[in-house]
């Protein structure tokens, strides 16, 4: 049973509960301003709770660490918000908990939390919080929204668990028009007739209108016609070897309409991003459009390649360099990998992609760049981790780094893979009997 005292105070918690999200709701109801949204929520949440702070922790987890992004203070009071930056949630395991099982973290006294000794304790009087109530956002956006030393309510959050919704809801629109302006920096870089295609870690088509990657697209068959069209630009693709290239293992009775109906379908996607079809029929056939510039990253890593051969010095190959290693992001089309026609191509890039990298750390080492080395070195092994050369280049620039006793030791994991010469190469290093 409530004590009188509580219950007066659960009273007054109910109703200030209502006339505060009436206000809210009149206040905000017509603005457009998300920003703006969100602070005055938190303006809000402060003066309900006669707080000291009001403000959202976004949160990493995979990292393991949160920043206060947005703050109100009441008169006072100094501002925190540039202090709780990459806060070590690793300190806070209340905060994780609360997230997962999606509860309210409530300290009336954190004082209690001393008697454990803490490092939630510390950090948290290291802020000057003497009390706290903290709930989280939803899934889709790590974070929490809280107060500090509350004077009221202290045992009540279903305020800030109702506005959490809302300051999910806003927070996200921000990342959405964040993704906007960022798709239309890109945009911005195709000219009119002009369309980029990308294959590396996957399709994707860039127009002056937008951008669709394979997800967007949403078709297997529609991303494999794309692939093949391409690949044979130069010429017209009958109905029959489209077919043939897109159900390979299948017998297709009407080539021309089932060919007809995909190109339909694609067409009919990537209508959103183009003003000049992609995908345009002729004489029976299919091809890409002639009256567009077609670019791709595929074509860039070759006229890389190309042109890092005519160079004759490290320094004027660096450039390049960076930029071929930044374009291959992952392997040509690898959803696709299962697939026959796309193994030549595929290993073909991949190829490609590591002979720059190897003549790359060649370069690197001639200038004494150990540790620009290692980073690469260990980058590419994530794709070829049994390569020798890769694994070879690893050893000696962490040797030349000092880090003897690391290098040593993936030198003892990996023995085995050397060529003679390399494992002569790296006895001598280690001073190891040949």
């Amino acid at each position: 049973m409530l004590e009188p005292e509580a219950s007066n105070e659960a009273q007054v918690y109910i109703e200030e509960f209502e006339r505060t999200i009436r206000t809210i709701e009149c206040e905000l109801l017509a603005s457009t301003d998300t920003s703006h949204i969100i602070q005055e929520l938190l303006r809000h949440v402060g003066m309900f709770y006669k707080a000291d702070r009001a403000y959202i922790i976004e949160v990493d987890w995979d990292m393991a660490l949160g920043s206060n992004t947005y703050e109100w203070y009441t008169d006072g009071v100094f501002p925190q918000k540039s202090d709780r930056q990459n806060i070590d949630l690793e300190q806070l395991p209340l905060w994780k908990s609360a997230f997962v099982n999606k509860s309210p973290i409530i300290l009336e006294h954190i004082e209690n939390l001393h008697t454990s000794g803490s490092q939630e304790y510390i950090l948290l009087k290291q802020y000057d919080i003497t009390a706290l109530i903290a709930v989280p956002l939803n899934k889709k956006l790590s974070g929490f929204l809280c107060v500090d030393n509350p004077k009221r309510f202290k045992r009540y959050s279903s305020l800030l668990q109702a506005l959490s919704y809302v300051v999910t809801v806003e927070l996200t629109e921000l990342q959405l028009l964040k993704a906007a302006r960022l798709k239309q920096g890109i945009y911005s870089k195709v000219a009119e007739q002009e369309v980029v295609l990308n294959f590396f870690g996957g399709l994707e088509i860039v127009t002056p209108m937008g951008q669709m990657s394979e997800d967007d697209i949403k078709s297997t068959l529609g991303c494999k016609l794309i692939a093949y069209l391409y690949l044979n630009r130069k010429r017209t693709l009958a109905a029959r070897d489209i077919a043939d290239f897109i159900w390979p293992n299948q017998p297709v009775d009407n080539p021309n309409t089932a060919v007809k109906r995909v190109v339909y379908r694609c067409r009919k996607t990537l209508s959103c991003i183009e003003q000049t079809p992609l995908i345009v029929s002729v004489g029976g056939g299919y091809e890409l459009n002639r009256d567009l510039i077609i670019r791709s990253d595929t074509t860039l890593l070759e006229q890389y390649y190309t042109k890092i051969r005519g160079l004759t010095t490290p320094y004027e190959r660096m450039e390049i360099y960076r930029k071929a290693i930044v374009l291959y992001k992952e392997a040509f089309l690898p959803n696709h990998n299962h697939d026959q026609w796309l193994m030549p191509k595929a290993s073909y890039y991949h190829l490609l992609f590591l002979d720059m990298v190897k003549r790359c750390l060649l370069d690197l080492y001639k200038l004494e760049m150990h540790i620009e080395v290692y980073r690469l070195a260990d980058y590419t092994l994530a794709y070829e981790p049994e390569d020798n050369e890769l694994n070879f280049h690893l050893v000696e620039s962490l040797f030349r780094m000092n880090a003897t006793a690391p290098a040593y030791q993936h030198y003892l994991n990996t023995k085995g893979l050397y060529s003679p010469e390399q494992e002569e190469k790296l006895k001598k290093l280690f001073r190891l009997p040949t």
